[in-house]
């Protein structure tokens, strides 16, 4: 099977956990070409076990024909008696994945394929020919439907060849900073952070694709029918949000959301540095906390133990201030005068948004690495103690490194941990905002919590900024720079399709092939896509 063939298929085999409780009445019967053969068998078997009825011939007992073919003109072609059984709804296997999720029987309005009207339509004539009058009203509808359509698709220049590129290529798909759809993704984005925000990751996860998708269309939307069976759009709410942008320009459930009092509390809490969404609902429920003021007032009773969080709160205002290009390139520079004199010859690069071409964000990542494997051991605790003596650190969190290929990779489950085992230093670095400047406190370890509060809120000539740096070996660069580059939605499909269609492990350490139980070497990104049988993607694409 092609590698676009297996990208086409990649957002179809999310698995399905819901079960359809009573049978429905419906008797399917699945057209296989399109589906390789092992996927077919466990689509027939997914549909028996959910309470379907599948037949192995096309016949007059069939009222849904599932097939993940572009169109009816292409089943008609397979199956010339389709025409036939006019009674039969021709739609996707979304279809039936939706209703066994929303376990009922779902209108299939939404997932019909597409030229399935036009083909009712020469179905009915065929049976009613013998009505002349009744023959040339149903051509004068397929026609003026012709005539419609073609004149939709040229003006706005969406054809269907488009959308089935589109929809094969889904790791192919370009996600720029700017698209054309920018007032879709701004809503698809902000209930992708509303659902991260409140905790539920299956919900989030679902808006992030949608707005990906969206991002990725070369067309501006204006109908929901130009949108129509895209993959990663989903079939349910994300739907009707955009479906609601595009009628009245705005969102009612996005201005609700937004005005929420639990969102605007949990959103106060975790835009403290090391509070995530789990901690934020116990400050909210059990503490009654709602706003970082209400962290730093009953500080002495929550006992947190990561003491990120008391650096977090004493810098809030400087660590939620957008961090610009020109401020990562002052980091850089400082870092490049240490390393020069600590050990040179080494490769930085800043990685993350700014790699992908963004302005701004909310920290700075740092890939530091050297010609041979091994020459970049013990220089991080180098770096670190002379940007100390220079009061550039302000609190640091060291995690060493913990690579085993045998662990890594050879005793690596089913499931992909994202997580990498690189040497690596969070910290919270002091940028001057002036020059020459000179640090009247190079130590803030260990300080205690009102103390540093009141130089939070105090004036200074520096900033904080949330910095990490990450030392990897040379052999683990390509792939290294390709995770720390993300986005993080992008780097998540490159893992899924790595592991579900070509039986392969991929993280930031390298790319394992299961069947042979070796790694894929590669020493820049450019090898790494060609190991995953990709196209080279520029990082200014990859803002998923």
């Amino acid at each position: 099977m092609s590698c676009e063939s297996k990208k086409r298929r990649h957002e179809e085999m999310e698995p399905v956990l819901d079960s359809v409780g009573e049978k429905p009445e419906a008797v399917l019967f699945l057209v296989q070409e399109g589906i390789q053969g092992k996927r077919f068998q466990l689509m027939k078997n997914f549909a028996a076990k959910n309470g379907f009825h599948c037949e192995d011939q096309l016949c007059e007992r069939v009222t849904h024909v599932i097939s993940e073919l572009d169109n009816v003109k292409q089943i008609k072609k397979l199956y010339p008696q389709l025409s036939q059984n006019s009674h039969i709804k021709i739609v996707s296997s979304q279809w039936m994945y939706t209703c066994v999720r929303q376990k009922m029987h779902m209108p299939e309005n939404n997932f019909l394929l597409e030229g399935y009207h036009q083909w009712l339509v020469e179905s009915l004539q065929d049976a009613q020919s013998s009505s002349k009058r009744s023959e040339l009203g149903l051509q004068s509808e397929s026609a003026d439907s012709k005539q419609k359509l073609a004149k939709d698709n040229e003006e706005l220049g969406h054809t269907e060849h488009d959308k089935k590129t589109f929809n094969e290529n889904i790791l192919e798909r370009n996600a720029k900073l700017q698209n054309h759809n920018m007032k879709l993704v701004e809503s698809l984005t902000f209930m992708n952070n509303y659902w991260t925000v409140m905790g539920d990751e299956r919900r989030a996860l679902a808006y992030a694709k949608a707005a990906a998708t969206i991002k990725c269309l070369p067309f501006t939307v204006t109908t929901m029918e130009q949108i129509e069976e895209l993959k990663g759009l989903g079939t349910g709410h994300c739907l009707k949000v955009v479906q609601e942008v595009l009628r009245t320009g705005t969102c009612r459930e996005v201005t609700t959301k937004a005005e929420s009092e639990k969102y605007i509390g949990l959103k106060n809490l975790t835009s403290v540095y090391g509070v995530g969404a789990g901690l934020a609902e116990k400050l909210y429920t059990v503490h009654n906390l709602r706003t970082v003021q209400d962290m730093i007032t009953h500080w002495n009773h929550l006992k947190l133990a990561d003491e990120r969080i008391k650096y977090g709160i004493a810098y809030h205002q400087d660590l939620n201030t957008p961090v610009t290009r020109e401020d990562a390139g002052k980091i850089e520079s400082i870092l490049k005068e240490h390393l020069d004199v600590i050990k040179p010859g080494y490769t930085l690069e800043i990685t993350g948004g700014f790699r992908r071409g963004k302005k701004t964000g909310h920290d700075v990542d740092f890939l530091i690495s050297y010609k041979k494997d091994g020459e970049e051991v013990g220089v991080l605790s180098k770096l670190l103690l002379s940007l100390t003596k220079k009061g550039h650190i302000i609190h640091q969190k060291v995690e060493k490194s913990t690579f085993d290929e045998e662990a890594v990779f050879r005793k690596a489950s089913e499931k992909v941990n994202p997580m990498d085992h690189f040497e690596k230093c969070f910290c919270i670095f002091r940028l001057p905002e002036c020059e020459p400047w000179t640090s009247s406190d190079t130590l803030n370890m260990g300080r205690d919590f009102e103390s540093l509060v009141k130089e939070g809120e105090s004036k200074r000539e520096w900033k904080a900024v949330r910095v990490d740096f990450v030392f990897v070996p040379s052999s683990q660069w390509g792939y290294a720079l390709l995770g720390w580059t993300g986005s993080k939605l992008y780097m998540r499909l490159l893992r899924h399709y790595s592991n579900h269609y070509l039986n392969m492990l991929l993280n930031s350490h390298g790319l394992w092939n299961r069947a042979d139980n070796t790694l894929l070497p590669a020493q820049n990104e450019e090898e790494v896509f060609q190991n995953l049988g990709l196209s080279y993607k520029e990082p200014c694409d990859r803002n998923f």
